[in-house]
């Protein structure tokens, strides 16, 4: 799991197209409204699920 790129603790967010990660309570400092950053479990299992595909 990606850290957060202030505090070094495990990353919930990541600004789409960036390599930008946050924790919740960073995201929150910084954005205020984290419905719009992307949650990198969601980015994981598009990427699992991509790398799946093309094994098949």
């Amino acid at each position: 799991m990606p850290k957060c790129n202030i505090c070094d603790g495990p990353a919930e967010y990541q600004i789409k197209g960036t390599n930008n990660y946050y924790c919740k309570k960073c995201a929150k400092e910084l954005f205020n409204d984290t419905k719009l950053l992307l949650k990198v479990e969601q980015e994981a299992k598009k990427l699992q699920k991509f790398i799946d595909e093309q094994v098949l």
